[in-house]
C-alpha cells in the first residue's frame, strides 16, 4: 500500500480580538484539505443552515481576503470547534493527517493562551505580596493555615486577636495570590 505524503506546509492561525482564541482561515482549510475554497464556504453555509445560531455565530465568524485581482472576497475564521463540525465532513487518508495537524495547532496555541494566563496571574500575585507589610505578611501565613483547616473568619480574628474586616482583607489577597483556591474559606 502506498503512503501519500503531504506538503511541509504551516498553518496559518489568528486570534480573535479577544486575544484568546485562535481561529483559521477557511482559505487555509481549502488549501491544506486540497479543496475549492467555493466548496469551502458552501459547506459553511450548509452547517449554518442547521446548527443553531448560539454555535454557528461564534464559530464561523464572516471575514473578507482580497484575491489576486485586488478584490475583497468573503471567507470565514473559523474557531476550534467550527473546524472540528467542517472538517469532520472531509474523508480520506491526507484529511485524517491534516486534521490532526489542525487540532494539534489548536491545542498547542490554547495551551500557550492558559499558561500566558497562569504567569500573568502569578506575576500579579507576586507583585501583591510584596506591597504586604511582614506583619501583614505573617498575619497572611497564619489566615491561610487556618482557612485550610476550614475556620471561619471570625473564628480567625478571635484567634489572631484582630478585626474579622483586617481577615477578610487578607483572605481575599490570598485568593488573588492564589494562595487559596477561590472557594478556600469562604465563610
Amino acid at each position: 500500500m502506498a503512503t501519500e505524503t503531504l506538503p511541509q506546509t504551516t498553518i496559518s492561525v489568528e486570534f480573535l480580538p479577544d486575544g484568546e482564541t485562535p481561529t483559521v482561515s477557511s482559505l487555509e482549510v481549502a488549501r491544506h484539505f486540497q479543496k475549492k475554497h467555493k466548496h469551502v464556504l458552501d459547506e459553511i453555509k450548509r452547517i449554518q443552515s442547521i446548527t443553531p445560531k448560539s454555535f454557528s455565530e461564534p464559530n464561523f465568524r464572516p471575514a473578507e481576503y482580497t484575491d489576486e485581482q485586488g478584490k475583497p472576497r468573503p471567507c470565514y475564521r473559523l474557531t476550534r470547534d467550527g473546524f472540528s463540525l467542517l472538517a469532520m465532513g472531509f474523508t480520506g487518508s491526507a484529511a485524517i493527517r491534516w486534521k490532526l495537524k489542525y487540532i494539534e495547532a489548536f491545542n498547542c496555541l490554547e495551551a500557550a493562551v492558559l499558561d500566558n494566563a497562569r504567569a500573568a496571574a502569578l506575576a500579579e500575585g507576586v507583585k501583591a505580596a510584596f506591597s504586604l507589610s511582614a506583619k501583614d505578611r505573617a498575619l497572611l501565613n497564619k489566615i491561610i493555615a487556618y482557612k485550610k483547616r476550614g475556620l471561619y473568619t471570625s473564628e480567625i480574628a478571635k484567634l489572631m486577636d484582630t478585626h474579622e474586616i483586617k481577615v477578610g482583607m487578607l483572605t481575599t489577597q490570598a485568593r488573588r495570590m492564589g494562595l487559596l483556591p477561590e472557594n478556600a474559606g469562604k465563610h
